[in-house]
């Protein structure tokens, strides 16, 4: 499920392409936060909510088109994020 804010977000391509970047780079930190210090602790995730934090990291990460898509996360990083908070 991914959130209302980040659909709108999505959709309003490209004036928010630099925001996107940021938010993502955020939503990455907080699933190092989490698996890390937070003790797995939703409330560190900007989503508060493992499957809706990585729902809306896929649809952040796939909102870019190829070529402009994050060099610093892949898909198999935000996977292996998945993998380790849900079904881990």
């Amino acid at each position: 499920m991914i959130s209302e804010y980040v659909k709108n977000l999505i959709a309003e391509r490209p004036a928010t392409d630099s925001y996107k970047y940021m938010l993502l780079c955020r939503m990455k930190e907080d699933c190092n936060s989490y698996l890390g210090s937070g003790n797995r602790n939703a409330k560190y995730l900007w989503s508060a909510d493992e499957a809706e934090h990585i729902a809306n990291m896929k649809a952040l990460w796939n909102s870019f088109p190829e070529g402009e898509k994050p060099e610093w996360l892949s898909m198999e990083d935000i996977e292996r994020y998945e993998k380790e908070m849900i079904t881990a």
